[in-house]
């Protein structure tokens, strides 16, 4: 089952180039059984890129939530379920309690 998910997600999902960089990490990470390419590469570089271009965290959230909708529209209940495990890592990341948004 987590070959035919591999699959799928590399061929069959249409993802916009908007959002390619994060959706190739997230795919790494589900190729590869293991979150490390988002905690390692991708979060810092978040984390030191976003404040200064002024991006918010409500905005890194929502995109997140997005995503989970587009990318769980395209999987079966059984793929969805191995997928929410690397999305559940993402969100929380990004959370409210990690990144709370601040009065502007």
């Amino acid at each position: 089952m987590l070959d035919r998910l591999r699959l799928q997600l590399l061929f069959d999902l249409r993802i916009p180039r908007a959002s390619a960089g994060g959706v190739c990490q997230l795919w790494v990470c589900i190729l590869e059984n293991n979150i490390s390419a988002i905690q390692q590469e991708l979060f810092p570089l978040c984390v030191m890129l976003y404040p200064r271009l002024k991006v918010r965290w409500e905005l890194v959230r929502q995109l997140i939530h997005l995503l989970g909708v587009e990318v769980r529209s395209y999987l079966e209940p059984a793929q969805a379920q191995q997928y929410a495990l690397y999305y559940q890592a993402l969100w929380s990341m990004f959370s409210p309690e990690v990144f709370p948004d601040s009065e502007s």
